[in-house]
């Protein structure tokens, strides 16, 4: 499955939960509530493409597994970010939602930061410096790269009437349009 397919079943994703889920956007629902319904739109919609044993569709999944099966912990650093055993909370990193194959790294399709038109805190260009890491394809380190190499990286803005996306891949925006900041400077617009 390439990039344009799972952006194409991530927008349909976000417009089904428009359709189904339209409340939330009304109140100002938490963002994890937001990203498990259209995770689990996500999750439908590829099992119906045929990807029902390859790929999974999880929320705040921050765990990965080095080749010998030791469970690491991703993490963000000055550098771009790394995976170790290191049993700290600081600067662990949980994407809102990922598209990926648990137990490898050989299937990192998606990673998504998600963001409803409501918030207010100007964090949103940490989640933008997160999608542009996680999608580098040339990680500083060498063990860097199984855990922070995704396909696609997708910024969503859950707007009033619909969601806004941002796409990232190797490390940069590739979507024409607004960027993170500008989306953000006109929230309450969308």
């Amino acid at each position: 499955m390439n990039a344009d397919v799972i952006f194409e079943l991530l927008q349909t994703a976000v417009n089904v939960f428009y359709m189904r889920d339209k409340r939330l956007i009304e109140i100002g629902g938490l963002e994890r509530t937001c990203a498990a319904r259209i995770a689990g739109y996500l999750q439908r919609m590829l099992d119906v493409y045929g990807c029902i044993y390859d790929l999974s569709v999880d929320c705040e999944y921050g765990k990965a597994t080095d080749e010998h099966g030791v469970e690491l912990r991703k993490y963000l650093d000055a550098n771009g970010g790394y995976a170790d055993a290191a049993g700290t909370q600081q600067g662990r990193v949980f994407p809102d939602i990922i598209v990926h194959k648990r137990g490898t790294h050989t299937n990192n399709l998606l990673v998504i930061e998600l963001k409803g038109h409501w918030h207010n805190d100007n964090d949103w260009g940490n989640d933008e410096e997160k999608l542009k890491k996680f999608t580098y394809d040339n990680a500083p380190s060498e063990n860097l790269r199984p855990y922070f190499r995704y396909e696609l990286g997708v910024f969503v803005v859950l707007g009033k009437h619909n969601g806004h996306f941002v796409r990232f891949q190797d490390g940069r925006q590739v979507s024409a349009g607004d960027s993170v900041t500008d989306l953000f400077s006109k929230r309450s617009d969308l």
